[in-house]
């Protein structure tokens, strides 16, 4: 099964993997240093959900997600926010404690993107803005990506 996932990750069925993020692994796109900085101080070694999302979820119940889709990037309800040369929506959660940071990586013909989405869920007492730690870790994720 590691082949497996392996070959996807290089060779993808979808075409060129050349600036996609097929070929990467969001398990390893936040180090665990800021993985422990998106959660609030607390650390959790990262989970794979499938071979383009990754969680990270400790016992502060303060939890991170790294996902690579295709589709729309949605419309943000905030200002957008740049992440060192690309801008990305942000997103608040209608659950208090969420917020999700999107960006386009490469827009295709269709209309359809491939994204990146960096989402941050508090459901504990801990004291934050979900939203300026997705920030925080999509910067991280975003200067280890391409360039699309």
């Amino acid at each position: 099964m590691t082949r497996v996932a392996d070959t996807i990750r290089t060779d993808p069925p979808i075409g060129d993997a050349a600036g996609s993020l097929a070929s990467y692994d969001p398990c390893a796109v936040l180090t665990p240093v800021e993985a422990r900085d998106a959660l609030a101080g607390a650390t959790a070694p990262a989970v794979a959900r499938g071979l383009f999302r990754c969680g990270w979820s400790p016992e502060n119940e303060v939890s991170a997600m790294v996902r690579f889709e295709s589709g729309r990037v949605e419309a943000g309800t905030l200002p957008p926010v740049d992440l060192g040369g690309q801008f990305a929506a942000v997103l608040p959660g209608a659950k208090p404690g969420t917020c999700r940071v999107q960006w386009e990586n490469r827009g295709a013909p269709s209309g359809d993107a491939e994204f990146a989405e960096v989402s941050i869920s508090n459901v504990g007492p801990l004291p934050l803005d979900p939203c300026a730690n997705a920030i925080g870790a999509a910067r991280a994720v975003r200067a280890k990506l391409p360039q699309g």
